[in-house]
């Protein structure tokens, strides 16, 4: 399990990042890639992408174009060898289970900038609270924006994530 601190310290700005010291994983992709496609344990990539991700336990054959982004994971659940099989058909070398943050109880708002090599600008947001007085309505609010080139001439890179949960 990769919990989100461990993220944050990493400062990971997707799941590649985020993976780089669970054993037996390495990235299929480069900084060019849009998706974010580990190997695991000889398995995987491209050719079992679909099988590869989860989102709070549910097949998410989406999982790297859409969970790329770490703005709204609570923790990575990395699931690898047979032990898989108890999500269904699934790839033989594991699974990577991505939970998604949920809405608290108590009031917390974050906001970060980061910039970096590459001309790299990111903004992110967390909001959550209760929306009424008894606590029965809560909410979160989730949202990064990204912009940065790359060592390649002429490749440049807008990624934009907005997550908005509620929950009765």
């Amino acid at each position: 399990m990769i919990p989100q601190e461990i993220i944050e310290d990493q400062q990971a700005l997707n799941i590649t990042e985020a993976l780089r010291n669970s054993p037996g994983i390495v990235p299929v992709n480069s900084a060019r890639t849009n998706f974010t496609v580990p190997i695991i344990r000889g398995f995987g990539g491209f050719s079992g992408f679909n099988d590869l991700f989860r989102r709070n336990g549910l097949r998410d054959g989406q999982g790297g174009a859409i969970a790329g982004d770490t703005a709204n994971i609570e923790r990575l659940e990395v699931l690898r060898g047979p032990a898989s099989v108890l999500y269904g058909a699934g790839s033989p070398a594991g699974v990577i289970n991505v939970v998604t943050k949920q809405p608290l109880s108590e009031p917390f708002y974050e906001l970060g900038l980061t910039a970096g090599n590459y001309y790299l600008y990111r903004g992110t947001v967390d909001l959550t609270g209760p929306l009424d007085d008894a606590g029965n309505l809560l909410y979160r609010f989730n949202a990064a924006a990204e912009t940065s080139e790359s060592f390649v001439d002429f490749y440049d890179r807008d990624r934009y994530l907005i997550n908005p949960v509620i929950t009765w």
